[in-house]
C-alpha cells in the first residue's frame, strides 16, 4: 500500500484528479459570476415626473422592468405621472430588476357631495373645506331662515350624494328671509385674500374679482401674501343685501392701510373692527 502511495501512477492520478477538481471549481465560479452578474450593477434612474407610458421603453433600454404598485390622486402633480418609486433613484441593482412605482391618477376621481341643506353658512363652508371642495358663488333666495336650501355644480342644482370631481367648486343657495335680509359688510382690511374671502362668504356675501396694487404685487408669491387695504362697501356704514358683492383692493405695502381700519380676529375666527 505504501509503495502505491509513492508510485508514479499514484502521483499521475492525483494530478489528474486535482486538475479536474480545479477545472470544475473554475467553471462553477465563472457560471456563478455570469448568473449573478457579479460586479455588474445598474444605477436606478429617477423616474419622478415621467408619464407612465414612457417608463417601459426607458427602463428596457437600461435592462430594467417596472410595475405599478399603487395609483393615488395628487391635484398638484401632472396626471398619469410617476410620484414615487422603489428602489430609490441612484440605487445599485442587478439586471432585470423590477422598479415599483406609485403613479398619479390619469383622471380626477369623483366623490359624493355631502348634504349641506339646513346648515348655516359657516357650517357649510367648514364641511366643504373638510371634504376638499371649494366654495363658489352664494345665491340668496326668498325663503324662511338663514340657512342653506340647496347647492349647485357647474350651474346645475344637485342633491347630496351626487358625484363630482374631487376638489370641485360648489355654489351655495342660501335662504335670505322673505324680505331678503340685509347684513353689514365685514371689516377685512389688513387680512390676506383667503381669510378675507372666508369672512365675506360667512356673511352670505360674494367677492368680486380683486384689484391688485400693480406697484407692489409683481410675483405669484406677492399675490399669495398681499393684504387688503381697501374694500367696497366699507364696514360700518350702510347695510347691504345678502348675496351682494364686495370689491377688495390688495397690496404688499402695509403703510397703505389706515391704522384705525385694520380688522382684528375674535375667538371665533371672524374678523371684527378694532
Amino acid at each position: 500500500m505504501f509503495r502505491f502511495l509513492i508510485s508514479r501512477t499514484f502521483f499521475i492520478n492525483l494530478l489528474i484528479a486535482l486538475a479536474l477538481l480545479g477545472g470544475l471549481l473554475w467553471y462553477s465560479l465563472r457560471f456563478l459570476e455570469d448568473y449573478t452578474l457579479h460586479g455588474q450593477t445598474i444605477t436606478v434612474p429617477d423616474l419622478s415626473g415621467f408619464a407612465e407610458e414612457e417608463v417601459g421603453a426607458f427602463l428596457a433600454e437600461r435592462k430594467l422592468r417596472y410595475k405599478v404598485r399603487n395609483i393615488i390622486y395628487d391635484v398638484n402633480k401632472p396626471r398619469g405621472t410617476v410620484l414615487d418609486q422603489d428602489p430609490e433613484p441612484e440605487s445599485q441593482v442587478k439586471e432585470n430588476r423590477t422598479i415599483y412605482l406609485i403613479v398619479n391618477a390619469s383622471e380626477t376621481p369623483k366623490v359624493p357631495v355631502p348634504n349641506l341643506v339646513d346648515e348655516t353658512m359657516r357650517r357649510a363652508i367648514s364641511i366643504l373645506e373638510t371634504r376638499g371642495f371649494k366654495l363658489g358663488e352664494i345665491e340668496v333666495v326668498h325663503d324662511h331662515g338663514n340657512k342653506v336650501v340647496g347647492f349647485k355644480y357647474n350651474g346645475d342644482t344637485i342633491s347630496a350624494g351626487f358625484k363630482v370631481p374631487k376638489g370641485a367648486t360648489i355654489d351655495l343657495i342660501m335662504a335670505g328671509g322673505l324680505g331678503m335680509e340685509e347684513v353689514q359688510a365685514p371689516n377685512v382690511i389688513g387680512l390676506g385674500l383667503e381669510e378675507a374671502i372666508l369672512n365675506i362668504k360667512t356673511s352670505s356675501l360674494n367677492v368680486a374679482p380683486p384689484r391688485w396694487d400693480q406697484e407692489t404685487i409683481i410675483t405669484s408669491s406677492d399675490t399669495m401674501n398681499a393684504i387688503v387695504y381697501k374694500q367696497h362697501p366699507v364696514h360700518g356704514k350702510n347695510l347691504i343685501k345678502q348675496g351682494s358683492y364686495i370689491i377688495l383692493w390688495l397690496t404688499m405695502d402695509a403703510q397703505r392701510i389706515p391704522a384705525d381700519s385694520i380688522a382684528a380676529s375674535d375667538s371665533s375666527g371672524v374678523s371684527t373692527p378694532e
